[in-house]
């Protein structure tokens, strides 16, 4: 769900970019190769997710309601992933959009 060409261009332009829904509703959450990279670096699939997104110069802007999850959310300053797990992350891309998907407005 990276739509890098978009990034790219944005990048190119100078236009920063928003993850919209950068936690993907949940849905990723429990991925397997999330899951071994935040067990390896002792942090939550979440901050793993977030901190992808913040590597990648992105805005990331969570929803949540429940104070305990808001405090893990801005919990991802405080490492760095690294580029073997950052490469993983990359590789997860599906193509997908978790809500509307601008590719396909008339």
């Amino acid at each position: 769900m990276q739509h890098r060409e978009t990034r790219a261009l944005c990048k190119e332009k100078g236009i920063v970019v928003e993850a919209y829904s950068p936690l993907t509703h949940g849905k990723r959450l429990g991925d397997p190769t999330v899951a071994k990279i935040a067990k390896a670096i002792g942090k939550t699939p979440a901050q793993v997710l977030l901190r992808w997104g913040v590597e990648h110069g992105l805005v990331t802007l969570p929803k949540s309601t429940r104070e305990a999850r808001i405090l893990e959310n801005a919990s991802i300053f405080d490492f760095t992933l690294d580029e073997t797990a950052m490469n993983a992350l990359d590789a997860l891309d599906e193509g997908r959009a978790t809500g509307w998907d601008p590719r396909d407005q008339d």
